[in-house]
């Protein structure tokens, strides 16, 4: 079920789920129902998460995140995660991670840490969708979105 794509002002975990990929058809967390992209291992198990993900044919990816049954416990999961793991820091310093103590200028334990993403930039694109800032503590911001299929545009 194709899901609407949310316009801002949007929910943090809407924005997150939207830089991830989430709302476009055939993506990793679309297909695995996970907007936030969380691995497979013991917390998602906790969480509802049912297996590893499948790889379609075709596809060059090893196995990786977990598939949930369904986006609102993808959602619920995500939910989890920023709660348990992010709740008391900025936003900022969850997308980025935090300073590492042994390499001076270098961060850890990032939700989108570079190399791998663009943490000012994706600081930057999640306020700018939420109408939060770079400062705001992610545990005062974690509501639920309201998941809603696509419907056809009338004609």
């Amino acid at each position: 079920m194709p899901l609407k794509l949310p316009q801002p002002p949007m929910t943090l975990m809407e924005a997150m789920a939207r830089m991830e990929g989430f709302y476009t058809p055939g993506t990793r967390p679309n297909r695995n129902n996970n907007p936030g992209d969380i691995e497979w291992g013991a917390f998602a198990r906790s969480q509802g998460a049912t297996r590893i993900e499948v790889i379609p044919p075709g596809i060059d990816e090893q196995p990786r995140f977990a598939y949930f049954p369904d986006p609102l416990t993808g959602f619920k999961a995500m939910r989890g995660l920023l709660q348990a793991h992010y709740g008391s820091r900025t936003i900022i310093a969850m997308i980025r991670g935090i300073p590492d103590p042994n390499h001076a200028g270098q961060f850890v334990d990032g939700w989108a840490p570079a190399p791998e993403n663009d943490p000012q930039q994706y600081c930057t694109v999640v306020c700018t969708w939420t109408g939060l800032n770079f400062d705001s503590l992610v545990g005062d911001n974690l509501q639920m979105p309201d998941i809603q299929p696509e419907t056809p545009e009338a004609a």
